[in-house]
């Protein structure tokens, strides 16, 4: 398995879970009245910074097929956070694309655009997600800030979570390698190169590429992007 950008090709599969009234319900969206055009326009929409300063990827089976989408949300680069949200098919529950997906785009939450803290909910209704959540040993926020809870009405009918960056704290298990680091990279960095021009400014991002043994150095410089050993 391994984190990709989201292809048109994965629109029907996208549809399915949002027609799946077991996984849908959960969701604020109408999910149950969206179409194949529909899904197919997110998609267009998702392959750089979304005007809202989200980033979304696809969670990918070995052989490239699309399992759900992880993505980052609100992303707050003076604050330093954004919001994680997931949802996966039914096809893929039990089989650790949901603890995959969540582990590698908070690790390039943490290890790419250099956030100090992620934060997330979910409806107390929703009993999978929580057992999923207490399972990993996520601990309940005792304090949320406005800054996240504007998004939402009606804020007790969630649990709050967050997890801070392994800089800061010892949850270093996101951190760690877990798949095709170099096709994740590039959902970062194009992110990073977007962000960069919406600011005007020139500044360099200088990042290390892991591409099989070696490490390529790549800088970007006020439109230039360059790789070298």
């Amino acid at each position: 398995m391994y984190l990709r950008k989201l292809e048109l090709h994965d629109a029907p599969l996208m549809l399915e879970w949002m027609h799946d009234p077991e996984i849908s319900r959960f969701f604020r969206a109408d999910f149950a009245s969206m179409t194949l055009h529909d899904a197919e326009n997110f998609i267009a929409h998702s392959t750089k910074l979304t005007p809202d300063n989200s980033i979304n990827a696809a969670v990918s089976s070995d052989d490239g097929t699309y399992m759900g989408t992880v993505s980052l949300k609100h992303i707050d680069f003076s604050r330093g956070d954004a919001e994680f949200a997931i949802v996966m098919r039914r096809a893929a529950h039990g089989q650790g694309f949901a603890w995959y997906g969540m582990r590698e785009i908070i690790a390039g939450a943490f290890r790419d655009l250099k956030l100090s803290l992620v934060w997330w909910n979910v409806l107390r209704v929703n009993h999978r997600a929580v057992r999923f959540y207490e399972k990993h040993n996520f601990s309940e926020m005792m304090s949320v800030p406005d800054e996240f809870t504007r998004y939402y009405e009606d804020t007790q009918k969630f649990r709050w979570y967050s997890v801070v960056s392994p800089m800061t704290d010892e949850n270093s298990k996101f951190i760690m390698a877990t798949g095709n680091r170099q096709q994740a990279y590039f959902v970062f960095i194009e992110l990073l190169i977007e962000h960069n021009h919406t600011l005007n400014k020139k500044k360099i991002i200088s990042l290390f590429i892991i591409y099989g043994r070696g490490f390529f150095l790549c800088t970007f410089t006020g439109g230039l992007y360059e790789c070298s050993l």
